[in-house]
């Protein structure tokens, strides 16, 4: 989970995942499920505990989620590792870090793991990925469908989703590489629905506040419509399927330095673009590195550090990372 701006657990019992004989195609049935994961999720109110994995990496979280007349929010806490929480409210995110806290405003959907939202668009999704039925489990003792979002090419990973029966929320993820094994997983191991509204956290801004010019300013800057507003970079082609879908500008170092942040998506896959002056300093990143599921890509233009980041494979990120191009014109790059 980042924060700037996201057990080994003794079974005494082992799981039993009970798959279809065959899998079956996209059907109605599908997108049902789909659909109703995307009914009201982001209204329910509840509180549970999930793990992340990735290769040897295991973190346990805790996370109560809340939505009532004044908007929606949630606290995550981490049970393991360095104590860290993060609040986030409809614009707003607090990091409770052990250096101290960090607030800002946020309007990044993305900035929290649960609830998952599914894509709206699912024609243009069933462009790149197979639905498929996987079968019935149970997942933090709630019955569970679970649905298989496979591509249909090499430049994206696949996805498994576990969805609650009556809720259709999803409580455990796994993205699956080229040979269908997982990736990363996230899963919740306890998980309960409430019948009224948590009480907001403290640190949560009421809508009012959130709506204050003080705030509406920053979130004007960081949304990319301040601060020169133009975008000064732009994609000659992306790979098939993906789509610049959010553009922001922000002073990472609070030294007048900017850094502009472009995020593509295929509707499921995520892909971020940064670009930042170097002056004199050595790049952050030169040539490609990737840790578990994340691959990153890093290049030099005209004196800007070009890093793409997402979890999608090589070819992807280098894909993306040869279509930015200055908005104004060719420019000379060092690889």
């Amino acid at each position: 989970m980042k924060c700037h701006r996201g057990a080994g657990l003794l079974l005494a019992l082992l799981p039993v995942l009970v798959f279809a004989a065959e899998p079956q195609p996209q059907s109605d049935e599908v997108r049902a499920w789909i659909e109703k994961s995307m009914a009201g999720i982001s209204s329910l109110n509840f509180e549970g505990t999930f793990v992340y994995v990735q290769g040897g990496r295991l973190e346990a979280m805790r996370i109560v989620h809340g939505h009532d007349a004044s908007g929606e929010w949630q606290r995550l806490s981490s049970l393991s590792g360095a104590p860290r929480q993060v609040v986030l409210g409809s614009r707003s995110l607090t990091c409770s870090l052990p250096q101290g806290k960090v607030s800002l405003s946020s309007n990044d959907e993305r900035a929290s793991p649960f609830p998952v939202t599914l894509p709206a668009n699912l024609d243009a999704l069933a462009a790149h990925y197979r639905f498929e039925l996987a079968g019935e489990d149970r997942v933090a003792d709630h019955a569970t469908q679970v649905l298989s979002l496979l591509p249909r090419d090499s430049l994206r990973y696949g996805y498994r989703l576990w969805l609650e029966e009556q809720t259709g929320m999803v409580v455990r993820t796994a993205l699956l590489d080229e040979r269908g094994e997982p990736l990363e997983q996230l899963m919740f191991t306890e998980l309960h629905f409430l019948d009224s509204p948590p009480t907001p956290p403290a640190d949560v801004p009421s809508r009012k506040d959130a709506d204050a010019p003080a705030i509406q300013e920053r979130l004007r800057i960081q949304s990319g419509s301040g601060l020169g507003g133009q975008q000064a970079w732009t994609f000659a082609t992306l790979p098939a399927g993906f789509a610049e879908v959010r553009f922001s500008r922000f002073d990472r170092l609070g030294d007048g330095r900017l850094t502009d942040h472009y995020v593509l998506s295929d509707g499921l896959a995520t892909i971020s673009v940064f670009v930042e002056s170097l002056d004199s300093e050595e790049p952050l990143l030169r040539g490609y590195s990737r840790t578990g599921a994340m691959s990153a890509l890093g290049r030099v233009i005209d004196g800007k550090q070009i890093v793409v980041i997402g979890e999608v494979p090589r070819s992807t990120v280098e894909a993306v990372a040869l279509a930015l191009q200055p908005a104004s014109g060719a420019a000379r790059a060092t690889q």
